[in-house]
């Protein structure tokens, strides 16, 4: 099982940079042997993160009820999503 989690600062958003960082991850995954991806911490409240991981073949397995406390909407759930490669 390959583990994967990616923070692209604010300032950075939107230019493509944690799909890149994904697609790469993917096929090293998968050129080094392993059979599934999984990201243990997606912020259940990061809309824009969960949509481009599940554009990308992740599926939310489970969410951690209030596993993270967020700056402004106090504690939300964390995702783990997971993929077979």
């Amino acid at each position: 099982m390959a583990n994967a989690g990616y923070m692209v600062h604010a300032d950075h958003g939107g230019q493509g940079i944690a799909r890149a960082l994904c697609a790469y991850s993917l096929v090293a995954a998968r050129d080094s042997g392993f059979k599934a991806m999984q990201f243990n911490a997606v912020v259940e409240s990061n809309v824009r993160a969960v949509g481009l991981w599940q554009s990308m073949g992740f599926r939310i397995l489970a969410t951690i009820p209030d596993a993270f406390q967020h700056p402004t909407l106090g504690y939300v759930g964390l995702h783990v999503m997971y993929q077979e490669l």
